[in-house]
């Protein structure tokens, strides 16, 4: 994929200093030349990796996704380490910390309540 460093530049920046909440994030979308697309969340009340989705009722649905899945929405806001770089020069947001508050929220829904993961 191709990155255009300076927009990210820009945009994080300016999207970082209207919103308390500003995230690069990336998928893959066929329809695109390159399959590589980047996008910006952004956000004065929602978190991307703090905020709880309701992944039960995303299964409840049953649709027939063939690429969706819980980690990839989540590893889309993984970058690679260039493009994180710019980001953090030029935002005044981070996204580590939410990526240890999901690992510390799954594994407490994986014990579930009580559970001290021995099994019985």
């Amino acid at each position: 994929p191709s990155w255009t460093l300076s927009m990210i530049a820009a945009v994080s920046r300016q999207l970082s200093q209207l919103y308390a909440h500003a995230y690069l994030y990336q998928a893959y979308q066929p329809t695109y030349s390159s399959g590589h697309y980047a996008f910006m969340f952004a956000s004065d009340d929602v978190h991307p990796m703090r905020h709880p989705i309701d992944w039960r009722a995303y299964a409840d649905k049953r649709m027939q996704l063939h690429y969706h899945t819980p980690d990839v929405h989540y590893a889309a806001f993984a970058l690679p380490a260039f493009a994180d770089a710019v980001v953090q020069r030029n935002s005044r947001v981070s996204l580590a910390d939410g990526f240890e508050t999901r690992r510390r929220q799954e594994h407490s829904a994986q014990e579930g309540p009580g559970d001290d993961g021995e099994g019985e």
